[in-house]
């Protein structure tokens, strides 16, 4: 029996972040790429208002660590299906009476599913002629006419005949044509959308617009599947075992819990996952500490009280280095001069 898949789809943007201090890399410095490094420190701080160079100026690389941080996207096809009962005259059709079988089983209600992302909602139909039956017409109670409402059945040779039925005291069953019986059969109604979740696992306190604004990111894993079980790895077996091999950071955790929190526990008994698809972009960073003369971090001295820290990540849509920091010691009224220059946890100008 042929379907139809006339299921047209709706969007639902969910997000979360997750850090994690796993992996650590320690990287040997030489001079040179120390002095590269301290240049893009210096040409950031040139390009940022308020901010002034003197602390850039004595800055000295201490340390450098290799961090990683990760955008995993998920969508999922979901899809409901409901039964509507559907009437019309019995013309003699065919009427096997067949029950409806569990909606969501694909070898008897089979409706084609290509992609997993999808626009807005979806909306379709398949008859189910297999459920055909016929009943009597409840209307006129199985024989095909009613009494005459205007006449009320009653017939006078002296009078002028009814208007209504022409005297025959009856008008036909507009409900089922005369036949007397109604064919009643099912339709399974399917409705269709998207839902996507977003995070951003890291080993690191880069903030997450940041990663989604970068540039640098590569693709580390991308599919789109058929959706086989509740658990995310039967969707994805490869990607566990590449995450294992291939990644420094085990974000293994946070898939399951976006995918749990976000898309399985919106389930129901008549909403399925139709498929799934992931994809998973990769951001390789460094962690640069350094001192700046006699300047004292008043923003973190988780590290010490002279030590201060720049990410270097990526490249902007003019290929420059990125560079995210939030302890620089001369953030605020640099532009007045060295005697004004400070460092502001509230400056919102830089």
């Amino acid at each position: 029996m042929a379907r139809s898949n006339q299921v047209k789809p709706a969007v639902t943007t969910v997000s979360g972040s997750y850090t994690s201090n796993v992996f650590e890399a320690p990287i040997t410095l030489d001079d040179e790429t120390a002095n590269i490094y301290l240049t893009h420190l210096r040409k950031y701080v040139s390009r940022k208002f308020c901010y002034h160079s003197d602390a850039a100026a004595e800055a000295k690389i201490i340390k450098v660590i290799g961090r990683v941080a990760f955008k995993i996207d998920i969508w999922t096809l979901i899809e409901k299906r409901w039964i509507k009962s559907i009437s019309s005259p019995y013309k003699n059709e065919e009427t096997p009476g067949k029950t409806v079988e569990n909606l969501f089983d694909e070898e008897i209600y089979n409706l084609k599913a290509d992609t997993t992302v999808v626009q807005g909602n979806q909306i379709g139909h398949i008859i189910l002629p297999e459920t055909q039956k016929k009943i009597s017409c409840t209307a006129c109670r199985g024989e095909g006419k009613k009494p005459c409402g205007s006449c009320k059945g009653v017939v006078d040779q002296n009078l002028k005949p009814c208007s209504k039925c022409n005297s025959s005291g009856y008008l036909s069953c507009s409900k089922c044509l005369t036949s007397g019986n109604i064919l009643q059969r099912n339709e399974m109604h399917c409705k269709r959308y998207t839902l996507h979740s977003l995070t951003y696992p890291k080993n690191i306190f880069l903030p997450d617009e940041c990663i989604e604004k970068s540039n640098g990111k590569i693709e580390f894993f991308e599919d789109d599947v058929l959706y086989e079980g509740e658990s995310f790895w039967s969707n994805f077996d490869s990607l566990e075992s590449r995450i294992k091999e291939d990644s420094p950071h085990d974000f293994r955790n946070v898939i399951e819990k976006q995918f749990k929190d976000n898309h399985l526990s919106k389930m129901n008994k008549s909403t399925r996952i139709r498929r799934m698809k992931c994809k998973i972009q990769r951001l390789d960073l460094f962690e640069i500490d350094y001192q700046a003369g006699d300047y004292t971090n008043k923003a973190n001295t988780q590290k010490g009280p002279n030590v201060f820290t720049f990410l270097l990540y990526g490249h902007d849509i003019k290929n420059k280095p990125e560079i995210f920091e939030n302890d620089y010691p001369l953030n605020s009224c640099g532009c007045f001069g060295h005697g004004c220059a400070c460092r502001s946890k509230c400056c919102s100008i830089s």
